[in-house]
């Protein structure tokens, strides 16, 4: 049956059924129109089916599954073909477990460090980032299971190739607390809609510290020690699950000092020192310049372990590139100055200088940029010819070893055309390479490797740089490609910061660009009589003693889970405290089951209206 015969079947209320939801993972069963139940479950790095009916807080625990690496580190490969495997994989464990709809990938645009989820999401540059999600999701659809992508920002158009496969796609999915509760806007301008310890037995290994980040002195000293002693030292430091937990924004982008001063401690005792990092998203790295090297590992999965002593012997030879820039510091970043905050709505004032595209523009130094990544090989670019659309050029491997090598094409707009990034990544292509060999690659670029959105997708004429190259601040080759046509003139109407970024922008410039006036700063707490649906018990309580009781009740249902112990250090029971206290009540109806009337209730009594609350609480229907 399709859709247009299907729809015309389905009354009005089988339509908002449909849209309800029969609970937090499964849809309303409509078999008697050909519609039955579908099972959904997370999954963008491995199977998160419930044994139970299951809920939102993942207080019923999960089946066992495969724990496949998350997006952080499979997308520093760059391989499609790899990404693709993976869908797969998960693919069929679904199937087994009965699964319709796997909730992923996460292909949200990156646009800082402090995101909680960044660790889900592939990359900062969309055409990356759309590429590898693409790949997982034809993985995934080929064992069976649909795909709902969880989120998807589309700065330089559709980035999925859309087919009646295609993922469910959200927009502006990556700032604050409320976003995540589900009552947050995303405010957004045109331009940027549419544009393991036991793995290495031979190197001495000292444990780092508790969840708290607290190092003992009398650990550095063992540390130190312990490196003294041996021809080599490996520091294994991450960020603990506290500041990295799903779903909450860190306040800076540093470790823990406990962290800090282990890597320190080892590094003065042996100037022999690696650290392999394990965390999801770009982290300040003070002693950088203090070790031998650094081996970014991000969140390797079940095999991990493995997977760090091959690389650190030398068994596997190294090939990713980065897929975000790492900035120097959290201050770096054109976003640090707006994006934190308890707000309801998410301001993008950067617009498109996300990443790479920001730090090119304004000229601002990186700790390591995007695309970079080095190996125990070598190899050398040459010979670059452009004829056309189509780019040529030859790569060789020049060291010892075979290697894997990530060629890069990046695209620069002519000059004088105002608000466009100065570089951005347009093609790409894996390659293996034995020591000595030589590859040619060839690119085609097509108009979308030009264009930009301006009331319609436009190619302004001019001369466009052509850059090859392994990153976006390594390119040895150089070419130019001629094309005709006009230049919109909304690119040089753009406001000042727009065309010329440095730091952060105006929130003037800003609302100049979206075309309409945006509240600044945060808005103040509600006050009781306020209340709507969009507000959280947590808000609520501070003035409504019945709220209060409510949260308390919240507080002892979760605590049940915890050995009916209120742990606010275990960050378990936060997030699960704050996503059934902080999200607004309207949510509760799915996430929780609570019928409509009883929360109209719970509104009035938390606003003063006792009768109204007492009538509601009443109606029966």
């Amino acid at each position: 049956m399709d859709l247009d015969t299907l729809l015309k079947k389905l009354s009005t209320k089988e339509k908002i059924a449909l849209c309800e939801g029969a609970d937090f993972w499964h849809t309303r069963d409509l078999s008697d129109q050909e519609l039955p139940a579908l099972t959904m479950a997370d999954g963008p790095h491995g199977l998160r089916k419930q044994k139970k009916a299951g809920d939102m807080l993942g207080v019923d625990p999960a089946v066992p599954a495969t724990c496949f690496p998350s997006a952080v580190t499979t997308a520093c490969s760059w391989d499609e073909a790899l990404l693709s495997d993976i869908g797969r994989a998960i693919g069929e464990e679904a199937v087994g477990e009965g699964v319709d709809l796997v909730l992923g990938p996460g292909v949200n645009l990156k646009r800082g460090p402090l995101c909680g989820r960044n660790f889900e999401y592939f990359s900062e540059d969309p055409l990356l980032a759309g590429k590898l999600g693409a790949a997982w999701v034809r993985g995934l659809q080929s064992a069976g299971p649909g795909a709902e992508s969880a989120v998807l920002l589309k700065n330089d158009g559709d980035l999925l190739p859309l087919d009646e496969k295609s993922p469910v796609v959200f927009i502006g999915h990556m700032a604050g607390d409320m976003r995540y509760q589900g009552s947050g806007s995303s405010r957004i301008d045109p331009w940027r809609l549419t544009q393991p310890t036991d793995a290495c037995p031979e190197i001495p290994f000292v444990p780092g510290c508790g969840e708290n980040g607290d190092t003992s002195r009398e650990l550095l000293d063992q540390a130190a020690q312990a490196a003294k002693r041996a021809p080599a030292a490996v520091v294994f430091v991450g960020l603990p699950e506290r500041l990295e937990s799903e779903g909450f924004d860190r306040p800076h982008m540093g470790l823990p000092a406990g962290h800090n001063a282990l890597v320190e401690a080892v590094a003065g005792a042996n100037p022999n020192t690696a650290v392999v990092l394990l965390c999801g998203s770009p982290v300040e790295l003070p002693w950088a310049d203090k070790v031998r090297a650094i081996l970014y590992l991000g969140l390797p999965g079940q095999a991990g372990g493995q997977a760090a002593a091959d690389l650190l012997f030398g068994r596997a030879i190294p090939s990713g590139k980065l897929a975000e820039s790492w900035p120097i510091r959290y201050g770096d970043c054109p976003s640090a100055g707006f994006y934190a905050g308890k707000r309801r709505d998410a301001h993008y004032r950067e617009g498109l200088y996300v990443g790479y595209r920001y730090y090119t523009s304004a000229r601002v130094p990186v700790r390591f940029p995007f695309g970079h990544g080095l190996s125990y090989t070598a190899f050398t670019y040459s010979g670059l010819t452009i004829r056309g659309r189509e780019v040529r050029c030859r790569v060789q491997n020049t060291g010892s070893r075979p290697g894997k090598e990530i060629v890069q094409l990046y695209v620069a707009p002519p000059s004088g055309q105002g608000y466009r990034p100065a570089l951005e990544l347009r093609a790409f292509t894996k390659l293996s390479l034995e020591p000595g060999e030589v590859r040619e690659v060839r690119f085609t670029l097509e108009d979308r490797a030009f264009a930009l959105w301006a009331e319609g997708w436009q190619v302004p004429g001019g001369a466009y740089r052509v850059y090859v190259g392994p990153s976006s601040q390594d390119l040895p080759l150089s070419g130019e490609i001629t094309l005709p046509g006009p230049v919109p003139a909304v690119l040089t109407a753009a406001p000042d910061w727009y065309q010329h970024p440095q730091g952060t922008p105006s929130h003037r410039d800003w609302e100049a660009l979206l075309g309409r006036p945006v509240a600044e700063g945060i808005p103040p707490p509600p006050r009781k009589g306020e209340f709507t649906m969009e507000h959280t018990v947590l808000e609520m309580k501070e003035t409504s003693r019945f709220m209060a009781l409510v949260f308390r009740g919240i507080e002892l249902g979760v605590s049940a889970s915890f050995g009916w112990r209120r742990d606010y250090s275990d960050p378990r029971f936060r997030m699960m405290m704050t996503s059934a206290a902080d999200a607004p009540l309207r949510s509760m109806r799915i996430n929780a089951g609570i019928r409509l009337h009883l929360l109209e209730a719970a509104l009035a009594f938390a606003n003063g209206h006792v009768l109204r609350g007492l009538r509601e609480l009443l109606r029966w229907n």
